[in-house]
């Protein structure tokens, strides 16, 4: 399973890491994506993930439009 994990700041990062790694322990492939260094369409079409993880307080109008745009990641 592709996970895609919205990364803010490096602070995130450090948080995140632990559980990025239980996952890709687990066979998962984990990636961090920072929004200011590549747009969400971008991103979204070159991973192709099954599960996006991030918090609704973070998603900026791309994103939202991004989502919404792919049904696999809405159901």
């Amino acid at each position: 399973m592709k996970i895609l994990c919205l990364l803010k700041d490096s602070g995130e990062f450090f948080r995140l890491k632990g559980f990025g790694n239980a996952l890709q322990s687990l066979g998962h492939s984990f990636i961090f994506w920072n929004p200011t260094t590549k747009p969400a369409y971008d991103v979204f079409d070159e991973v192709e993930p099954d599960v996006f993880i991030g918090t609704t307080f973070d998603f900026n109008r791309a994103v939202a439009n991004c989502i919404r745009s792919r049904p696999k990641l809405r159901s």
